[in-house]
């Protein structure tokens, strides 16, 4: 395969970001490298956020501002009804788009401390909603993003993984792993209930005791607020 060629059709069509993208997979060695589908998903994240970069600088330059000032350098006073507190919101105040946007920052988050970088997806590729990419370089999720405990035959086969939120929690689960265990666990109300028999599909919003016992395995668990600094990096700051 001749990569300088390949780049230089990106470049030729004008895919700065990809280009940019493509370029860091290609330092990577070989096993390193992600499959066709994952790499395809980064390309057009990339060219997504650079063109939406570029297209910031052009409106900034079209606005001719006057001033060039930071954020620093702003009056934050009351009577211009400006403050630097942050404000906490309410998540039943977001609407389904944003609530959506917010749970994947939270688990997105959450994946960080486990060394995973995450990727939103536009569309639901194969299911996903989201890509995880793992430090390691060869191991990715793929996750779909659900605001109750949930299973539906639609996801089967595909290695799906559901991510769900319960109180103040997380869960991360390999949806046909888990799919097996409640079907036997629960095989005279979920196995042959008409939602699962009949419409493919189930989902607690809040899971029963036993459900959650069945659960605790698959809890994420924070880090906690604390971040260890290289030595080196703790004698630059000293």
């Amino acid at each position: 395969m001749n990569t300088t060629a390949t780049l230089q059709q990106l470049k030729d069509l004008k895919l700065s970001g990809m280009v940019r993208s493509y370029e860091s997979v290609l330092q990577l060695s070989t096993h390193q490298q992600p499959e066709a589908h994952t790499m395809i998903a980064q390309l057009c994240d990339a060219e997504q956020q650079s063109r939406v970069h570029h297209k910031t600088l052009f409106f900034l330059k079209l606005s001719k501002l006057r001033y060039a000032a930071m954020l620093e350098e702003i009056s934050y006073t009351k009577d211009r009804n400006l403050t630097r507190d942050l404000t906490h919101i309410k998540y039943n105040g977001l609407n389904s788009k944003q609530r959506e946007r917010y749970n994947f920052q939270k688990i997105a988050g959450l994946l960080a401390d486990y060394g995973y970088s995450s990727i939103k997806l536009d569309d639901d590729w194969q299911g996903a909603d989201f890509i995880a990419q793992h430090i390691d370089g060869n191991t990715f999720i793929k996750i779909q993003l659900k605001s109750r405990l949930t299973f539906d035959r639609k996801y089967l086969g595909k290695n799906i993984f559901i991510a769900f939120p319960y109180l103040d929690s997380w869960y991360l689960f390999d949806h046909d792993e888990l799919l097996n265990i409640f079907l036997v666990t629960f095989s005279t109300s979920m196995a042959t209930s008409p939602s699962w028999t009949m419409k493919g599909g189930y989902s607690w919003p809040a899971p029963s005791k036993k459900g959650l016992e069945i659960l605790e395995r698959y809890k994420l668990i924070p880090l906690g607020n604390s971040i260890e600094i290289e030595e080196e990096e703790q004698e630059e700051i000293g």
